[in-house]
């Protein structure tokens, strides 16, 4: 595609005049500008839009109303509820709300837009690109760059590559453009107009350099490694962190560099002063298979930072039998009771990869070793190594505690391949086990049979879950009737006769998706009930949300980890029922005694899990509420399997991770305890989680 001109693209478009608004910080405000109070008629109207959010019930003439409220702050709350719904439909309200007076509602409509991802958007968000308009409402401009980099069309392309291409390097002006330009810029399609991108490598600003880099790691192109090559000596260490993750043997072979060259600039980032860029170069290093790169690789997995160790020991399985070198060691520390289980675990998983027959025997002897992790990771390397008829792996599938017994399952049904038909016995006995997982991973495997005769006990399956708090063999019972759909309707016939409607809406909208619309009886998927009045809305609005515009203030809690504690803003005016869902299990003491399931050094630690295995929560889901929080290091934000299926599991970034922006939800900030958070590693302990800050409104 021939890339036009930013001034060409935008005079395809129809202009829309741009107002001066109020000025206002990039993204999200931290702390309220000025303090406001909320009148009873703000609380009401914010309430109603709270409580028609919760039931994502969209109401054209009640939005309407509030988008064009004489409150700035109701009309902020419109803008951003219209985009978490989800309809289309608003695009021509957002539209005129980019328009505002307050930039702050106008930000907001733009990033709504994004939200909603329609193309009949681009025309309005590329013309508040314009130099001037960007100049004026800086804030506006961020949002409209990053809300067409969701919407991906070639229009919306070309109004991202005037940005880089037209505006001046080290322009104070556009600087906070251009960097939004280069986090959306990597999401598009090639051919793209990489000189439009690596001259901003040139900028004397940190910032724009490492999104400069991200861009380009982000969407590898052989033509730019020589910025990459650049980025690993750069002052700034987040430019070397993504530079170095960027720097793979295959980007070197494919952009003819010399390979050894690049290798050994990444060994020597494996010392660098700063964390981000050590745990990189580690990571990039399990692309090369040279003797020297398995040796740097080997003296990380002897070294004292558990991070690192990690990284180095997950990057010699992907070194494979080239790293045959290392076998003894990772041998070694699979048996070890002196290190962390997430370290043996991983170290067993990278010895499947280099030395099958050893790995092997090390997961044989670690069959009845007192952590869960060792005996899951067991099971996965005799799957894949073995033979899946082994005793061994049986005795697994078999084990009380069903993390196992679900890891098991899962591997042997990976392994079976085209022999999958031969596990259907075991697999319809796994139907009977206690465990919701190990239920839910069995209905997978039989799903992939396509044969009409298991219409029953899918039906059953159904009905043994359909009740259960946690919905994971619920809606795999149901993805498993869908499977027999090409056989004709018998199994969606079957099952409304046989079920009435689930009152889990995730339930109703998985059953809508495979079946269509949904029967009268079932009724529709949307408005959701809540468990809320009107009234109570307005006392949360008034408790909550109220204080936080009066004072400014944020109501804050803190994780007490066998490392020490982590305390967190939370961002209750942003994502107040998010935040209201996390305090009311933590004063249940829901998360005392739990384990940190996830931990992906420089990336994120993930919590909230009662199981451990990354599959367990509260037995409800909540509601996404998306919002202008960006994930820097630090951010708290909600775990997801899909849309609005939050419940308790949460993480946390270890480093900027602008790929999730708006993606999942932010609703808190680390604000003391960053070393704390740096050493957490899998398995570690939540001892408790606190309020360290009484509930605004009742201070």
């Amino acid at each position: 595609m021939t890339l036009l001109t930013f001034s060409r693209a935008i005079a395809l478009v129809s202009a829309i005049c741009i107002v001066a608004g109020c000025g206002a910080a990039l993204r999200e405000p931290q702390r309220v500008a000025q303090p406001y109070s909320l009148t009873d008629a703000e609380v009401s109207a914010y309430a109603v839009l709270l409580r028609m959010e919760d039931r994502r019930e969209y109401n054209a003439r009640q939005l309407s109303e509030f988008a064009s409220a004489p409150s700035a702050a109701i009309r902020r709350r419109a803008a951003l509820v219209l985009g978490r719904l989800g309809d289309t439909a608003a695009v021509p309200i957002l539209v005129g709300l980019t328009t505002d007076p307050d930039s702050s509602v106008a930000a907001t409509a733009a990033f709504s837009l994004g939200e909603l991802g329609d193309s009949a958007a681009v025309p309005a968000l590329s013309s508040l690109l314009l130099e001037g308009v960007a100049d004026t409402t800086p804030t506006v401009a961020v949002e409209a760059a990053t809300a067409l980099g969701k919407i991906g069309t070639q229009e919306a392309e070309a109004a991202l590559m005037g940005v880089l291409s037209d505006f001046s390097v080290d322009s104070p002006t556009s600087s906070d453009l251009v960097n939004a330009a280069l986090l959306a810029i990597w999401k598009f399609p090639r051919p793209i107009d990489l000189d439009a991108i690596t001259r901003w490598a040139e900028s004397s600003d940190a910032e724009t350099r490492w999104r400069t880099v991200y861009a380009l790691v982000r969407r590898p192109s052989p033509p730019a490694a020589h910025i990459l090559l650049d980025g690993i000596g750069d002052p700034n260490s987040r430019v070397r962190a993504i530079a170095a993750k960027g720097l793979t043997a295959a980007l070197a072979d494919s952009a003819g560099l010399d390979r050894t060259a690049v290798m050994d600039l990444l060994i020597d980032a494996t010392e660098d002063t700063a964390y981000s860029v050590r745990i990189n170069a580690a990571g990039a290093l399990g692309s090369y298979s040279a003797p020297a790169s398995v040796a740097s690789l080997m003296a990380l997995a002897r070294g004292a930072d558990p991070h690192l160790r990690l990284t180095a020991i997950e990057s010699l399985g992907r070194v494979g039998e080239d790293a045959v070198a290392s076998r003894d060691l990772l041998a070694s520390l699979v048996v070890s009771d002196s290190i962390s289980p997430a370290i043996r675990a991983s170290s067993l998983a990278a010895l499947g990869e280099i030395a099958p027959g050893d790995a092997r025997e090390r997961a044989i002897a670690v069959v009845d070793d007192a952590e869960w992790r060792i005996r899951a990771a067991a099971a996965n390397v005799l799957a894949k190594v073995g033979t899946i008829e082994d005793p061994a792996l049986n005795e697994l599938l078999q084990a009380d505690d069903g993390r196992v017994a679900a890891a098991a399952a899962g591997a042997i049904i990976a392994a079976a391949g085209d022999s999958l038909a031969s596990l259907r016995h075991m697999l319809v006995g796994l139907l009977g086990n206690d465990d919701v997982i190990v239920r839910a991973v069995a209905l997978g495997g039989l799903a992939r049979l396509d044969d009409p005769a298991l219409l029953p006990l899918f039906l059953d399956a159904y009905e043994h879950a359909r009740l259960e708090s946690q919905n994971d063999a619920a809606l795999a019972a149901i993805d498993a009737l869908s499977s027999l759909q090409d056989e004709g309707p018998n199994a969606e016939r079957a099952f409304f006769a046989r079920f009435p409607r689930s009152p889990d809406p995730l339930i109703r909208r998985r059953v809508q998706d495979h079946f269509g619309e949904l029967p009268e009886t079932w009724g529709s998927v949307r408005p959701l009930e809540t468990d809320r009045s009107l009234a109570q809305y307005k006392k949360i609005v008034r408790e909550w949300i109220a204080p936080a515009f009066s004072t400014g203030e944020r109501p804050r809690a803190r994780i007490q980890t066998n490392r020490g504690p982590l305390d967190f803003e939370l961002f209750v005016e942003s994502a107040l029922l998010t935040v209201l869902n996390f305090l009311s299990l933590a004063d249940q003491d829901y998360f005392d005694g739990q384990e940190w399931p996830r931990v992906v050094p420089n990336f994120v630690v993930q919590g909230g899990d009662p199981r451990g295995d990354m599959s367990g929560g509260p037995g409800y889901s909540i509601r996404d509420e998306m919002n202008r929080h960006l994930y820097d290091a630090g951010a708290l934000g909600m775990a997801l399997s899909g849309p609005d299926t939050g419940g308790s599991q949460f993480f946390v970034t270890l480093a900027p991770q602008p790929h999730l922006n708006g993606g999942y939800t932010v609703f808190g900030h680390l604000i003391d305890g960053a070393a704390v958070l740096r050493e957490l590693l899998p398995g570690d302990e939540i001892f408790e989680v606190t309020r360290i800050q009484a509930a605004p409104g009742t201070r």
